[in-house]
């Protein structure tokens, strides 16, 4: 037995939403030819409605994580004052939060800005 397969042709409702998608991707994809690096981040998180909000200097929040991420002081320094919480009751995540931060921050730039 053989089976036919199903080549159903896509309806006019889903070819105006694909239209209207690829229009999308399209200005983003001008956005992105015409600008180099952060301005380009820094136009799409306007865009989104985010604020920046740094530099933070990496080796600062390398020194505090170690010393005391336990009690959250590398996410206070970013201005993450819920997480700075979170870190002091939990005694960061129990470490496991301290190391995935330290692992984190060896991978940033020596300046370092966040968007929210």
């Amino acid at each position: 037995m053989s089976k036919k397969r199903n080549t159903s042709s896509r309806s006019q409702k889903d070819l105006e939403v694909s239209n209207h998608d690829d229009e999308k991707i399209v200005q983003y994809s001008d956005i992105i030819s015409n600008k180099s690096g952060r301005e380009t981040d820094d136009m799409l998180a306007s865009m989104m409605g985010l604020t920046k909000t740094g530099p933070y200097n990496k080796w600062v929040s390398i020194t505090l994580a170690v010393s005391l991420g336990w009690l959250g002081l590398h996410k206070f320094y970013e201005e993450k004052y819920f997480l700075t919480i979170l870190y002091a009751c939990t005694i960061g995540f129990v470490g496991l939060g301290v190391l995935v931060d330290v692992i984190a921050l060896l991978y940033k730039p020596k300046y370092y800005s966040i968007y929210r």
